[in-house]
């Protein structure tokens, strides 16, 4: 659509994106992984969350007797249990992050 001067108006394609910049977006579980291997908030990352992202990756989730949830990925074993208020016990967290870390995991 043309402007008042008859040229074509520069407000109809967007500008283009900054030097280096990634247009893809960032998955639910890219960002998850990001703050997992982050380590700064461990006591607050949300267990659902955790979960979410071990699935993600490949690992099968069993539940046992209790609020116990074993995920497996071929030798890999980590047992997760969730505290009262929905978090991920921040030990466990730590475990899950060196296990990926052992295993050059990442979505």
């Amino acid at each position: 659509m043309p402007g008042e001067d008859g040229q074509p108006s520069k407000f109809l394609s967007p500008p283009p994106p900054p030097h280096g910049y990634n247009s893809r977006c960032m998955s639910k579980a890219e960002k998850l992984f990001q703050k997992l291997m982050s380590g700064q908030n461990d006591a607050n990352f949300p267990f659902e969350d955790l979960c979410v992202l071990l699935t993600k990756l490949g690992y099968t989730a069993r539940t046992t007797k209790g609020s116990h949830i074993i995920f497996q990925r071929g030798s890999s074993f980590l047992n997760l249990q969730p505290t009262t208020g929905g978090k991920a016990k921040s030990y466990q967290v730590r475990q899950v992050r060196q296990e990926l870390q052992k295993l050059n995991l990442n979505p």
